[in-house]
């Protein structure tokens, strides 16, 4: 009771991003373009990650990420 209200911070998912089965983004997290969240059911994103990435484990860190032919 006197812990006082917390501001909500919002929740960005950038456009071609997937989730998987009951993964938990936390507040304030942004997660970049195309990018594979969760693999893996139940997972928990605590961190923001760039685009292009896939994202697992718990919590959730970098498994592995994309890279275009025109990159390398």
């Amino acid at each position: 009771m006197d812990q006082g209200a917390t501001v909500p911070r919002p929740v960005s998912i950038g456009d071609g991003s997937q989730r998987g089965i009951n993964v938990c983004i936390l507040p304030g997290v942004v997660i970049g373009r195309n990018c594979v969240v969760g693999v893996g059911a139940n997972r928990v994103v605590t961190g923001s990650f760039p685009e292009r990435r896939v994202i697992g484990r718990f919590p959730a860190k970098l498994l592995r990420e994309f890279v275009h032919d025109a990159e390398r």
